[in-house]
């Protein structure tokens, strides 16, 4: 029985199965998702499902899904329904339309019912997962994001684990070319990007939604802090 953690999939359906082929995922295990399954990759809408039928598998609310969700809101005005589009929506807006409208309802009641975090005791930690950063509403956990140096103020024996904000902007700060020159550097000389371990954070989101050579879908064993890496969709 063991617990892992990922974050920011975005689609990359075949990468998870990857992943828990990997670590030989099986009934008796849980696997926390931190958010954003949907939109940029794929099989947003393949994942989302997926999630939502495996035991084991359990999802809190990322960014994208709360963008998904005020786009379908009724009174979704103009800002809201451009801020979707404009972060790679159209997989998951072309997955829903295959689906029946019960489908897609029952789809949609899954995306409402996820908590922005959760927090477990495993091996004397105490972990508080979210899919942003620590904050005092649902938008904020979801949208914040850390600096490097950023330290929450958290009892002791306690860690926070983040996606959200791609590792990349971390390791090699600058512009989205000079992200794409370290990617390939990395790449070429066999590696790629890791979970970071920050002194006040964990962030887990390894670019898997951003199409880097050296993206990869990351995913942390709690009980032991064993790390697995397997190429991302995109």
């Amino acid at each position: 029985m063991a617990t892992y953690v990922m974050s920011d999939l975005h689609g990359s359906f075949d990468a998870l199965q990857e992943m828990l082929k990997l670590i030989d995922f099986s009934d008796s295990d849980t696997v926390y998702i931190l958010g954003d399954v949907v939109d940029r990759g794929p099989k947003p809408v393949e994942l989302l499902r997926f999630a939502m039928k495996t035991p084991g598998i359990r999802m809190i609310l990322g960014n994208h899904e709360d963008m998904c969700l005020h786009f379908f809101e009724p009174d979704a005005d103009t800002t809201i329904i451009r801020r979707w589009n404009r972060n790679g929506n159209f997989f998951t807006l072309k997955g829903l339309d295959t689906l029946t409208d019960e489908e897609k309802e029952e789809t949609m009641d899954f995306i409402r019912s996820l908590k922005p975090q959760e927090e477990l005791d495993i091996n004397g930690t105490h972990y508080i997962l979210v899919h942003g950063f620590l904050g005092n509403s649902t938008h904020e956990i979801v949208w914040n994001r850390p600096k490097i140096d950023t330290v929450p103020d958290l009892p002791p024996n306690t860690r926070l684990i983040i996606g959200h904000t791609p590792v990349c902007e971390f390791v090699c700060p600058g512009s989205d070319e000079e992200m794409y020159v370290y990617s390939r550097k990395l790449t070429e000389r066999g590696d790629h990007f890791r979970i970071l371990h920050a002194e006040g954070f964990t962030d887990i989101d390894c670019c898997c939604g951003y199409g880097f050579s050296a993206a990869r879908l990351a995913c942390l064993r709690l009980d032991d802090g064993a790390e697995f890496y397997v190429k991302a969709d995109l």
